[in-house]
This record gives C-alpha cells, structure tokens and sequence, in this order.
C-alpha cells in the first residue's frame, strides 16, 4: 500500500518536475499571458459598461466577451508563440529566421495596437461599421466573424496612412486615376469629380420636377406681384458638354439631368416663369472657339463660357427690355493664366477644386485660360456682407434696369458680364459660409425693398433640385 502511495507521489513529483515547471519557466506562457492582458486591456470598451444606482456609479461587466476575448487571444497568441519557440529546438532554425519570423509576427499585431474609436471617417465622407455583438436577444449572431472583420477593416491602425500610401502609389503609376472622388486622366489633364459626373447623368423622377415646377411658380408668383420679372437659368455641367474627355465612362448617347427638366419644363404648360437652359448655345460655340468653356481641373465655367451662356440669357430678357444692352469681348482686355479663378478677383486663383482634392499637383495645369477684365473703369463694384447674405454690388452709369442675381457659385461668371449691362446688379450667392440653402424667407424682404426690374436664379443642372426643393420647405432648419 506504501509503495502504491509512494508510486504516485513520485509520478506526481515527475510531472510537476517535467511538465508543470518547464511550463510555468517557458517563453509562450509568459507572452501568450501578456498578449491575453494587452488584449483583455485594448478591449475593455467593449465589454465593460458603467451604470448607476443612488447616484453611486459602478461597472457592469459582460463576462461572455470577456471570455470570448480571452479565450480567442490566449489561442492564437500560444499557437503563434509556441511556433516561433519549437523554431530552434524542433525544427533546427537559425536565430535569423527566427528573428525574422519574430518580427514578422509582432508587426500582425500593430493594426490591432490602436482602434479609431471616431464614428464618422471625413476623408471618405462616411459612416464607420460599428462593432456587432456575439450574442443578440440571447442568441448567437452567426455573422459575427463578417460584422468583425468589417468593423476592424474599417478601424485599424495606420489605415489613413496605408490609403495614403496606396494612392501615392496609383498616382505615380496609372495614367487614369481614380478614387472615391475623382476620375482624372493626366494625360490629357482632365479631372472630373465622380459626384459631378452622377449629378449630371441622375434620372429627374416625377414628384423631384413637380416639385421643382411648384416651388419657382410660387416664386415667380411673388415676383410678379412686386413688378419683379423672373428668369431661371439652368447652367449645362462640364460632364454633359466636354463628356467625351471623361475616361473610361461612356456617355455619348446618355441625356443628361438638365435636359429632362428642360424637356419637362417645355412640354407642360404648367409653368408661367421664363427659363433657360443654354446647352445648344454652349455646344455651338465649343466648336467655334478655340478656347475652353469649361475649366480642365473644377467644375465650373471658363469667363468665355460664362460669356456664352450671358449672351443667350441677354437674348430672352431683350425680349422683355429692349432698351438694355449687350456687351461684346471687345468691351474687355485679357490675360492668361494656367491658374484656376472661379470668381471676379484678379488675385483669388488655385489649382481648381478636382486637382485640389485629390492630386494636388500643379504640374498639371497644362493649359492656359483666357480671364476677361472689363474695360469700362466708370463700373465700381463693392463686396459687403452681413450675418444673412454675402453679397457683390455693382453700379454701372451706362447701364439700364436694375436686376438682382440669386444663384451658386455658377452665378459669378454671369455677373462678371451681366453688371455691364444692367445700371444696378446684386450679385447674392446661395453657396456660401453663411448660406446652405435657397429658401426664400432669407431673401423675400431683401427684394421687396430693393425692388429690382428683374431677377435672375442661375443654378447648375446638378445641384438643381438641392436648391429648388428647399425655397418652401418648413421643415428646413435655417441658420441664424
């Protein structure tokens, strides 16, 4: 009976020698126990929780994620560790492979080192993937392995720096270039904005031109009772009239957003207002002039471009004022730049909004533009503004009529010809730092004192329904 006792006392004293020992004093244990505590402490977050009882705040904690973290970091870290030691010992490594195995397996860990806790990634303009629970309504989520992987794809560490990294990378490589907001050809210098490009081609629904219709009949409702006459101007986007420079997107045989309004607006007599959609205008003088009428790098019209469209709006408002004149380019002296101005200054120029956002490079603005500057020193034009409108004012001796310019940034190439024309222009932007809107409440007293003869909207095709939609909306939440 002795000797059995004996027996076994020695087998456990060989085991605890051999086994036990060797396990407590091994490398794995000791890292894959830090690896578990780096990890029980990076997630916390997740499975610790604060409430409150009497005032007295205390922590909950969920012990099944707990465990689940514990249990997921203690496997994978002794597996990993576990194989880097039998390296050596078992299959007859070098030290510099297993240093190299080594480093290669702390740099796995370093995406996990540092989790983006931010709801909202503003570089890519988007909602981040918030983090699945294991278990919902005490049922197991079966797509939790998915749900995580999204989740940590979206916040992992350096992630920014490696899209970075990666666009650098295709910039300098690929001679189209795209990402989530642009589409450039650096060939050709062409830069379009993927948005741009949706905007224009997007399908105009019923209720979206009904609506459209609706808001400028009351508009110009109000107008007509103040001896206001109104005209709607709807400017043609750089992706309908030079399209066939957008890369791999064909577009040729695709109508565009401002088409189908204008054809709406045209074959229904439901509207009483004079509108303008001057893209047959614009087509014309594309092949008539060698001059770009839209810039290569932004969005927006060249000042001959912008001349264009001034000359088929003089056209339609002569009809109802004879008395008031065109101007000519002759009426204006010149200069060149490679620079982009999508406004009046001779000073405010940049790479263009495509360029600026995405390539930022001014190597390539390899073409040059033709800025018009009017000749007429009598026209005095001042820039004001107040915590409602920010405003342009222009006064012209030789001029007839007084108009007021509501529009969005399309609005400044108009002006920069229209305040020749007219004795008094009011250039009021709707795109600006105090304004995010067009809703006619913040301009309705602003008309009606300055009574003006006529009244311009001028909104490009793409962002036209943003604007009309919101002139009635009561809903809207306005700025102060």
């Amino acid at each position: 009976m002795y000797t059995n006792i004996l027996e076994k006392l020695k087998e456990i004293h060989l085991f605890i020698k051999h086994k036990i020992i060797p396990l407590i004093l091994s490398a794995r244990l000791w890292l894959t126990l830090l690896f578990i505590s780096i990890c029980v402490v990076l997630c916390s977050k997740y499975y610790i929780s604060f409430d409150s009882l009497y005032g007295i705040t205390f922590y909950k904690i969920d012990y099944c994620i707990l465990l689940t973290i514990i249990f997921l970091s203690g496997i994978l870290s002794y597996t990993v560790f576990s194989y880097i030691c039998d390296l050596k010992t078992v299959y007859k490594k070098s030290t510099s492979d297993i240093l190299l195995t080594s480093i290669f397996v702390a740099m796995l860990f370093i995406p996990a080192s540092h989790i983006d806790k931010n709801q909202t990634n503003y570089k890519e303009s988007r909602s981040l993937t918030k983090f699945s629970q294991l278990f919902t309504d005490s049922k197991i989520n079966n797509n939790f392995g998915k749900d995580f992987e999204k989740w940590f794809n979206d916040r992992f560490y350096l992630r920014d720096n490696l899209i970075d990294l990666y666009r650098t990378i295709q910039k300098s490589i690929n001679i189209i270039y795209r990402d989530n907001k642009v589409l450039a050809d650096k060939r050709s210098g062409w830069f379009f904005l993927n948005k741009e490009i949706e905007n224009t081609y997007k399908i105009p629904y019923y209720p979206d031109l009904y609506l459209i219709t609706k808001n400028l009949n009351k508009f110009n409702d109000f107008c007509e009772l103040n001896n206001i006459k109104m005209y709607f101007v709807i400017i043609p986007e750089r992706a309908s009239i030079y399209r066939e420079f957008i890369p791999t997107e064909y577009l040729k045989s695709r109508r565009t957003y401002g088409e189908k309004v204008n054809d709406y607006l045209n074959q229904n007599n439901d509207d009483n207002f004079s509108h303008l959609f001057p893209m047959a205008d614009i087509l014309n003088a594309k092949k008539q002039y060698n001059e770009l009428l839209y810039y290569k790098t932004d969005c927006h019209q060249t000042d001959l471009g912008g001349y264009i469209t001034y000359l088929a709006l003089m056209e339609l408002i002569k009809k109802d004022f004879p008395e008031i004149q065109t101007t000519t380019l002759n009426d204006y002296y010149i200069k060149k730049n490679k620079m982009i101005n999508t406004g009046e200054s001779e000073l405010v120029f940049h790479l263009g909004n495509v360029n600026e956002i995405s390539l930022k490079d001014a190597k390539f603005l390899n073409y040059e533009n033709t800025y018009y500057y009017p000749k007429n020193t009598n026209i005095i034009t001042e820039e004001y503004d107040n915590p409602h409108l920010l405003k342009n004012r222009s006064y012209n001796p030789d001029g007839k009529r007084k108009v007021i310019l509501l529009g969005s940034s399309f609005v400044e190439k108009i002006n920069l010809f229209i305040k020749s024309s007219f004795k008094y222009t009011d250039k009021i932007r709707l795109n600006t730092a105090y304004e995010k809107n067009f809703h006619v409440s913040r301009f309705a007293d602003y008309i009606k004192k300055e009574k003006p003869d006529v009244l311009i909207v001028i909104i490009s095709e793409g962002e036209l329904f943003d604007y009309i939609s919101t002139m009635y909306n009561d809903n809207l939440e306005l700025e102060p």
